[in-house]
């Protein structure tokens, strides 16, 4: 199933305080991205710099963005993301290597050595764009061109701005991706998530 197929019913309101989140399956954002570098991140996309996110070291390749949702009694948000290497059956998560965090409610991805490439130390023009072209959907892409061309997947996160710890993804031989946690498995709703 998609992402955005499961969010289509999404009650906006808020569960009632106590409510246990029942969290889906893994599905499928319709994104993906290019790691040249095999600097893999995941930050604020208004704040898009190593220091500021977390970075794992993965193999050069295509990866894929993938989420789970948890249902609050008919309220939806994602409550996991991982950014996978693409056709890796059944990564394992691994130790957790860092963590991220957002003030904007959405967690982008990308191979951060290449978007430094492609900015050439022009920040404040690559804010514009960022401010000007992110959208604040559930999921998206931004894309424009600077330097080099420049694609960054985002996603909304849990019940909006936060921290998520990021845990290295596996297989038996090698690390191929991240995941990042925004609410734990059986989370209950609580009247500060209001926020």
């Amino acid at each position: 199933m998609k992402l955005a197929d499961f969010l289509k019913k999404n009650k906006h309101n808020f569960p009632p305080d106590g409510t246990i989140g029942v969290e889906s399956d893994w599905l499928d954002t319709g994104e993906s991205l290019d790691v040249t570098t095999g600097s893999l991140w995941a930050g604020d996309p208004y704040i898009c710099n190593a220091e500021d996110g977390c970075v794992v070291k993965v193999p050069a390749g295509v990866y894929v963005l993938q989420a789970k949702c948890m249902d609050f009694a008919g309220r939806k948000c994602v409550s996991r993301v991982r950014v996978v290497l693409k056709e890796t059956s059944e990564p394992v998560v691994g130790k957790r290597v860092g963590e991220t965090q957002t003030d904007i409610g959405s967690m982008a991805v990308c191979d951060i050595v290449a978007l430094d490439e492609a900015i050439d130390d022009d920040n404040d023009q690559f804010q514009e764009l960022i401010i000007k072209k992110l959208t604040f959907k559930d999921c998206g892409v931004v894309r424009f061109k600077m330097k080099k061309p420049i694609a960054l997947p985002y996603i909304s996160t849990g019940f909006g701005d936060g921290v998520a710890p990021v845990f290295a993804l596996r297989t038996k031989r090698r690390v191929v991706g991240m995941e990042l946690e925004f609410l734990p498995s059986r989370y209950a709703f609580s009247d500060s998530d209001e926020g």
